[in-house]
């Protein structure tokens, strides 16, 4: 969206104050953090090249006792309608990025399980995310099989046809990523309602001479949709948001964060990253339009 590149002009003197964000693991591996009512997970790699699934509740880290996988865990936490801690991701065959199925650990249970809906044999399932009794993911393969999908008390349904790399479900509302098939630099966070209708683009990222942008990492909080933005020229990154029921202008963090920043998680008023040095949450972002 041109609004963009008018917008992020400004953002070109904001600091990056790194000092005073709190770490909460000093994993160099840790990626693809998420967070939901107090509770953190991501992934990791272990010492043998695989990885792990990680979670962080009142101050304790430990490894969620699943088995490790080959390629990195893309996780999303919420809470069941009892009222423990799940957790969804994917598992695929291999390294091959074939044969996925969405996977869900219950804390209640402490064990993992296929999400039904979810993993099928003819295609391939991924980029989960979880809330309640509903999981939100993407789909590929041959035929009908491509698209965004939700499952909700085991009935499954198709919300869009273009594929996600990226999702995050709230109440009756999904925002994805999606990226065009060979344009990488052109993605663009979504919302498609549960309700019907078509979905709506938040924000896009642009590639031209001068400015390059890139978003990725959305996340549903609250009234809200956030993403992570990343100013390809200038190798900083920083936070966007956008109202959820209604076009709006769009809000920017007054600040980039430090490193190379692979995804963000919001939660219960806090702004947490992954940068390659660990897992943090960002002291003062301060959201705020621009332009």
């Amino acid at each position: 969206m041109r609004v963009a590149a008018v917008v992020l002009g400004s953002l070109l003197a904001w600091p990056a104050a790194a000092d005073a964000d709190i770490a909460v693991s000093s994993d160099r591996t840790a990626a693809n953090v998420s967070a939901h009512h107090g509770q953190l997970v991501w992934s990791r790699i272990g010492a043998n090249g695989r990885a792990r699934l990680v979670r962080r509740v009142a101050g304790v880290v430990e490894d969620v006792p699943v088995a490790a996988k080959h390629g990195l865990f893309d996780p999303d936490t919420g809470t069941s309608k009892g009222g423990h801690q799940v957790i969804v991701y994917t598992r695929c065959a291999g390294l091959s990025g074939v044969g996925c199925d969405v996977w869900m650990y219950n804390e209640a249970t402490r064990r993992e399980h296929r999400v039904r809906g979810a993993a099928t044999k003819r295609c391939s399932e991924f980029a989960p995310s979880v809330w309640i009794r509903a999981v939100a993911f993407a789909r590929s393969g041959p035929g009908d099989c491509p698209g965004l999908y939700v499952v909700r008390r085991n009935h499954v349904r198709r919300l869009d046809r273009r594929v996600p790399s990226q999702t995050d479900i709230r109440g009756s509302r999904v925002a994805y990523l999606y990226t065009p098939a060979g344009d990488p630099s052109r993605t663009s966070v979504r919302l498609r309602s549960f309700s019907g209708g078509k979905s709506r683009r938040v924000v896009s990222g642009l590639a031209g001479e001068r400015e390059s942008y890139r978003v990725t990492s959305p996340v549903l909080e609250g009234r809200h949709v956030y993403w992570l933005q990343e100013d390809r020229v200038r190798h900083e990154f920083f936070g966007g948001r956008g109202v959820t029921k209604r076009p709006g202008r769009l809000e920017f963090t007054r600040r980039t964060f430090p490193g190379r920043v692979t995804s963000i998680a919001v939660g219960d008023g806090n702004l947490f990253y992954a940068n390659g040095g660990g897992v943090y949450a960002a002291a003062n972002p301060g959201f705020a339009a621009r332009g």
